[in-house]
């Protein structure tokens, strides 16, 4: 059975919850546009790394995206969401607390939420991108719940690894002391390189834009903003549900960095992870069909075979990639994070 969008089949084994919550765009949405945003520019990168994303947008001040009863319905689906958690997720090393993922095959209301049209076309006047939620549903309407350890914090610094990234704030924070949503003021590499030789990021590079409001929401382009949730020292619902989208535009470079590992131990498995190596599939087939469909269109003739097969590959280079990872049953943690570093240094290097 395929979800209202058509992007991807919804999973059977998952349970179904709150199934007479539905979403209704009419009395659900109250979009609105962000009162500022900060751009690759501004966080420091040059001309040469920013053209290889698709806005200059960086991220966005909180907007609302939720009227009154829409956030209503939201809580309830993730309250119910949150007393049934299901299995292990596939490792996220930036959650420091709890995360629940899959919710797009647990939930119409999320799933149809995250795949209304009227949705996607504010996002696309906001970042100037065509969207579309991306082929790897455990990457939508995900659920971050923070630490019950207040010296933790809620979601720790981080880059995403997909190209743009909706946060929604599910509860009301403004009477609790933390659990802002925060972000580095620069490059990400310059972040990282703190925090890899032991250090904090100076306060004064800190960015808080103040998402406090429930059903309000920021844009980001994950990979290129290091980012977290500062750490709650006031218990309280902190809920934030952060879903992946990819430009339809498939001719940028893919900061999608999800390579499923083999030989995952039974004691360790579960429907997230036995479903990692569809989702790559889909993932894979997406972005060539769009750029085979591109090759149809645009391609000019040539009498030249070795052009013409360079040309073809690369439209199918991300199938190409995923049969290989496929073919071998998944790859060791080693060689995933030896692909990640090769491609951040292609999308990042000046």
């Amino acid at each position: 059975m395929n979800d209202a969008t058509g992007l991807f089949p919804i999973h059977p084994d998952y349970e179904r919850v709150a199934s007479d919550v539905r979403f209704d765009h009419a009395t659900d949405l109250q979009l609105e546009q962000p009162a500022k945003h900060w751009t690759l520019a501004d966080l420091g990168y040059p001309a040469s790394v920013r053209d290889r994303f698709p806005s200059e947008v960086a991220v966005t001040a909180p907007f609302r995206i939720l009227s009154p009863v829409g956030t209503a319905k939201l809580q309830r689906v993730v309250r119910t969401l949150r007393e049934a958690p299901v299995g292990r997720s596939v490792d996220k090393p930036a959650a420091s607390g709890t995360m629940i993922r899959g919710t797009v095959h647990r939930s119409s209301y999320i799933r149809d939420l995250i795949g209304s049209a009227l949705l996607r076309d504010h996002m696309r006047k906001t970042t100037d991108v065509a969207v579309q939620p991306t082929c790897l549903s455990h990457e939508l309407g995900h659920l971050n719940i923070p630490p019950t350890d207040a010296a933790q914090p809620a979601v720790r610094w981080h880059c995403d690894t997909n190209a743009v990234v909706l946060v929604v704030n599910v509860f009301d924070t403004s009477d609790l002391d933390g659990g802002e949503f925060q972000f580095f003021d620069g490059p990400r590499a310059e972040g990282r390189a703190l925090l890899a030789a032991g250090m904090e990021i100076p306060e004064e590079r800190i960015v808080t834009p103040g998402m406090t409001e429930a059903g309000w929401g920021v844009l980001l382009q994950g990979a290129a903003v290091l980012h977290r949730a500062s750490s709650l020292r006031t218990p309280g619902e902190r809920v934030t549900m952060a879903s992946a989208f990819d430009p339809v535009d498939a001719t940028f470079p893919d900061p999608n960095r999800f390579y499923p590992l083999g030989g995952v131990p039974d004691s360790e498995r579960s429907i997230e992870i036995d479903a990692q190596f569809f989702e790559l599939a889909r993932y894979s087939a997406r972005r060539s069909e769009y750029l085979l469909g591109r090759y149809l269109r645009d391609a000019e003739w040539s009498t030249d075979p070795s052009t013409i097969a360079d040309d073809l590959a690369r439209c199918v280079a991300d199938v190409t990639e995923a049969l290989d990872i496929l073919r071998r049953g998944g790859i060791s943690r080693s060689a995933a994070q030896a692909l990640r570093e090769e491609k951040d240094a292609e999308l990042f290097d000046v």
